[in-house]
């Protein structure tokens, strides 16, 4: 099959336990240079992702699960474009869009992160600097973003995203919304639900919290405490009351704290 490839912009992806049919997504970028990462999973999906897509993209396979940060980063290292975009199987967004997001970021120099507008409304301005952004769908020149240093990788999943916005804040670059670049992000989880990927979720949210409050000076030993009784509090009152959710949610806070101590015992 002969493609039309854009040689300027890598685009990578991770999958997590993610369903075959969000695969059928990845189509959208059979333009550009595609880069999958798969982790977590027990075999590797290579194949099947193969013959759903039917054009050449690159794929890494980790049995572990390295996290959202080291897995972002690991496919950085792998990226050899000017530019880069990050995104999510369960992202649609099309060429045009994609290369729009391309030309607003080459307009200025202090540009670090442009996003696609989820939302068609009438601006008749090109871009809009913002303070925030959705890191599910972003664009940016590879090299300037290591130098920056993406995702820090003491976060795993959650966090993440809120720690890099804010250092991108508190630096001389901005962050920039496309009007004319537009996509849809569906909401539904872009991995397979199951009880350990809803309590790896939760321990990871309260393990990040935490992270960032020590990494931005606004932790205190008494939080911790306190949240470190209340989780165990909880699973015994989601055990008596047989509430699932609960056990789970309260589980995971419990063995996030825990891995939170292990972390400041190992610095």
């Amino acid at each position: 099959m002969s493609l039309d490839i854009d040689k300027d912009i890598s685009v990578i992806v991770i999958l997590y336990n993610t369903p075959l049919n969000k695969i059928e997504n990845l189509k959208q970028f059979k333009n550009f240079r595609l880069i999958i990462l798969e982790q977590g999973s027990p075999v590797s999906s290579k194949k099947r992702i193969k013959k759903i897509l039917n054009f050449k993209f690159n794929y890494f396979y980790s049995k572990k699960n390295l996290g959202l940060s080291k897995g972002i980063n690991f496919l950085l290292k792998k990226t050899k474009t000017k530019y880069c975009l990050i995104t999510e199987p369960d992202v649609v967004i099309d060429k045009k869009s994609i290369i729009n997001l391309k030309n607003i970021l080459s307009l200025n120099k202090k540009f670090l992160l442009v996003s696609p507008n989820y939302r068609k409304k009438k601006d008749l301005r090109k871009f809009i600097i913002t303070k925030n952004i959705d890191l599910s769908c972003v664009i940016f020149e590879t090299k300037k973003l290591v130098k920056f240093n993406f995702y820090d990788e003491d976060f795993f999943f959650f966090w993440n995203d809120i720690d890099l916005i804010r250092r991108i804040n508190n630096s001389k670059f901005q962050m920039v919304i496309a009007n004319k670049s537009y996509a849809k992000h569906n909401m539904s989880s872009s991995s397979k639900k199951n009880t350990y990927i809803s309590f790896l979720r939760e321990k990871s949210f309260k393990y990040g919290e935490l992270v960032f409050d020590y990494k931005h000076n606004n932790l205190r030993f008494i939080k911790i405490l306190r949240q470190f009784i209340q989780s165990f509090v909880g699973i015994f009152l989601g055990l008596l009351i047989m509430d699932k959710k609960k056990i789970i949610t309260k589980l995971g806070y419990f063995f996030g704290i825990l891995s939170f101590l292990t972390y400041m015992i190992n610095r």
